[in-house]
Parts: structure tokens; sequence; C-alpha cells
């Protein structure tokens, strides 16, 4: 029995709502650094490389496609792993833009553990 007919098109226990938020979180994020390509003051990003965001987030972003796209396994798409790919790009647009760093002590300590303990989570309970 092949992995697609064992566990579908979706995979395991897929959620609906990992696909929708993955989906919103790159729209989101292309969008926003689109404006900031145009106007860093706009994301609070003054100083803090906007244009090196601009360029590298998206494609961050769209290394999970690309990939899957590329080795054409015929397994399901990660849209578990793309989301927690496109998340700290996306959670570090989110902050700056509402100034989240500077007025929230503990953001920048949830962003090093959303970036790098929920991956490794995720990694260890499978």
């Amino acid at each position: 029995m092949t992995y697609l007919e064992q566990h579908g098109r979706d995979g395991p226990g897929l959620l609906p709502w990992v696909v929708a938020f993955d989906v919103l979180a790159k729209v989101v994020l292309v969008l926003a650094m689109a404006r900031v390509a145009v106007d860093p003051s706009w994301g609070n990003l003054e100083g803090k490389s906007p244009t090196t965001r601009a360029v590298t987030y998206p494609m961050l972003a769209f290394v999970v496609p690309v990939g899957h796209l590329w080795l054409r396994s015929g397994r399901p798409y990660p849209w578990v792993a793309d989301l927690l790919v496109t998340l700290p790009a996306f959670s570090d647009i989110l902050g700056n833009r509402f100034d989240l760093f500077d007025r929230v002590v503990w953001f920048d300590d949830l962003l090093h553990f959303v970036a790098t303990g929920a991956p490794r989570v995720r990694h260890q309970v499978q």
C-alpha cells in the first residue's frame, strides 16, 4: 500500500486552519515586504536592513513550496513544515510593524521560541 493510499492526499490529521494560516501568512508577508521595499518606515525598519528583509523573507517563505515542486515526491504537501518555515519571517515583520519588540518585553523571546523551539518540538513528537 502506498503512502497516498494509506493516508490520503492531505496526509494524516491535517487541520484546515494550518493550510489557511500558512497561505494567509505568505500573502501578508509578500504584501508587507512589497510595502517595506517602497517605504521602510511603514514597517518600522529604518536602519534594520529593510531591503535585505524585503528580498530574503519572501524567498524563505517559498523554500518549501519550491522544494516540494522540485522533488516531486508524490507525497502530500508538507503544510505544517511550510508554516513553521514561514512563521519566523511573518512574525518578525508583524512585530516590527506594530513595534512589539520595543513595547512588549517578552516578544523577542517568544519569536526565538517559535523560530527554533517549536520546530524542534514538532520533530521530537513525530
